[in-house]
């Protein structure tokens, strides 16, 4: 295996200050998918092509692999298509029409090219045939796992769940940015949840709430402070946080995919989130989480958690298990050797 990474150019500089132009009229620019700069990718990597001579190029996205002139077997696997992200997620939403089209025809150019397009999800694969048209034949679906530690030690040692009656009911918020993982919606559960009789509360980690929301919701929201997971004390501190609750909830407004879920599988908590994007290819609804219907609201879903409560063991090994099963990356590196292997 040889990795050509990271991939530095001088070009950059000069494709971040046209970005920075396309902003004074008010627009953004996808700079990272400028033809001036994977065209210089591609030369870089050629020429190590040619050098190295390797089986299979493999790339985590297809920016790299958009203009290479070399005949190897191309792959990537990413968690989904360009054109899936436009108008999807708040920063690519009001991208100048130049930038939008080098951009797009980038992507086209790289799902056309390479010999297997891998998605994490369902979902983003019907994306990607939809908005670029890739060849069904070409397309695989490959969940990715969990990122941290405490996943593969779940293998060894299974987690020591809590109790799934403690009061009050502890629902997990775990995300960096509180509109967009869906934080008002989520309080807007917990606190139908307290309606319905069921003493509970949000505790947030990884952002701040706004403040007029914190002191309006004292008995209903615990942020506590950021975590560094790079420090071992801090990813210890996650892993404690992730057993001592019953839920993860993040009903995200937008989430490609969302490896947080399959993380919270992985430590026996039971997820909800939202349906959508390529949430559904990790939560089964009913089976190891909750989905949240688009015209759910939030009595319906504390209704529906209440529920799951009287089978939450079944429901909590059941996590474990297809994350195991399904989700562990060691199971992804197995079917990955066999698409490798098919494509020589």
């Amino acid at each position: 295996v040889t990795i050509l990474a990271p991939l530095e150019l001088r070009i950059r500089r000069w494709v971040r200050i046209k970005g920075q132009l396309h902003r004074l009229y008010g627009k953004k620019a996808l700079w990272t998918r400028s033809k001036q700069l994977l065209t210089g990718y591609a030369r870089l990597i050629d020429n190590a092509v040619e050098h190295e001579k390797p089986d299979i190029i493999f790339s985590p996205g297809t920016e790299p692999l958009a203009y290479l002139s070399n005949q190897v077997p191309k792959v990537f696997w990413t968690d989904a298509p360009l054109g899936a992200m436009i108008g999807y997620y708040p920063w690519y939403k009001n991208i100048a029409s130049a930038s939008l089209n080098e951009a797009m025809e980038s992507e086209n150019r790289a799902t056309q090219i390479s010999s297997a397009c891998i998605y994490s999800s369902q979902w983003a694969c019907q994306q990607s045939h939809q908005h670029h048209r890739t060849e069904a034949g070409k397309l695989h679906v490959l969940p990715f796992g969990g990122n941290y530690r405490f996943c593969e030690m779940t293998k060894v040692s299974p987690p020591l769940r809590i109790n799934p009656e403690s009061s009050p009911m502890n629902l997990l918020f775990l995300g960096v940015d509180w509109d967009r993982k869906g934080g008002d919606h989520a309080l807007q559960i917990v606190r139908a949840l307290t309606k319905e009789g069921l003493d509970s509360r949000l505790t947030v980690v990884g952002c701040d709430p706004p403040s007029s929301l914190v002191q309006a919701n004292k008995t209903l929201l615990r942020p506590l402070p950021k975590l560094n997971l790079n420090e071992e004390a801090d990813l210890n501190r996650l892993y404690q946080l992730m057993v001592e609750c019953q839920f993860l909830l993040l009903p995200s407004k937008q989430e490609a995919y969302g490896q947080v879920y399959c993380e919270a599988l992985a430590a026996g908590v039971i997820p909800i989130g939202r349906d959508t994007g390529g949430v559904s290819e990790i939560i089964k609804d009913g089976q190891n989480g909750l989905l949240i219907r688009e015209s759910e609201t939030p009595i319906q879903t504390a209704r529906r958690i209440i529920a799951l409560k009287d089978h939450y063991q079944d429901v909590s090994q059941a996590a474990v298990q297809d994350w195991r099963n399904r989700l562990d990356w060691s199971v992804q590196a197995d079917k990955l050797k066999v698409l490798f292997r098919s494509l020589l």
